[in-house]
């Protein structure tokens, strides 16, 4: 089904080492565009054939074909919410978080904040400079959100703010309204474009 060669019955592994690497020392990568008018997940078969007759071909027989694969949205939507209720942090992106001061609102205190993440990999110079990053935080207090809030940031960099944004890079700056208590706070950033995701767990005590 993957195209591979099974070596099986002999003990020659030198021999077969050395015919995989010579197979694999040239290939062809081939490459399409799925169907997206057909939305059912499953199994889609391959075959590939060639006009020579001297020529062997070695090719997978299908792939599956997954809900994610179908609807992105679906991924996107998962992973954001993975590293929102997991204990451990992702290290897709670099994320680096600052508290930004506290006033009171009512009975809730506006505690500020501040995400920065670095702009190098996250923009596609060889797509007119294109970025699409989304920052989301929640506050948690004993296992219930205290509150939550997200925003995307996308667009195009000029090519003369190029430089300074990959110096500087990316800031987000936002803020939770809280009643005292103590919380565990996630911040979580996607990269749009790739799928990596980053994220910093840090605890928050409001007076």
């Amino acid at each position: 089904m993957t195209g591979g060669r099974a070596y099986y019955g002999n003990n020659d592994l030198a021999a077969a080492l050395k015919h995989a690497a010579e197979d694999s020392s040239s290939y062809y990568l081939l490459g399409y565009y799925l169907d997206t008018h057909n939305k059912k997940a499953g199994w889609r078969k391959l075959q590939v054939s060639v006009a020579r007759k001297d020529a062997e071909v070695s090719a997978r027989a299908g792939f599956l074909v997954t809900n994610a694969s179908v609807d992105p949205e679906v991924t996107h939507k998962a992973d954001v919410e993975f590293a929102l209720n997991s204990p451990f942090e992702s290290t897709g992106i670099a994320v680096t978080e600052q508290w930004q001061g506290v006033s009171s609102d009512a009975s809730k205190k506006r505690i500020g904040f501040a995400l920065k993440v670095p702009a190098t990999d996250l923009i596609d110079e060889a797509d007119k400079n294109r970025f699409d990053v989304e920052f989301v935080a929640r506050a948690t207090k004993k296992g219930v959100v205290g509150d939550t809030m997200g925003q995307t940031i996308k667009g195009t960099v000029p090519p003369n703010g190029l430089a300074k944004i990959k110096a500087d890079g990316i800031f987000y700056r936002n803020s939770f309204d809280l009643p005292p208590g103590e919380y565990q706070v996630q911040f979580v950033v996607r990269d749009n474009l790739s799928g990596r995701i980053g994220s910093v767990i840090v605890p928050l005590t409001v007076n």
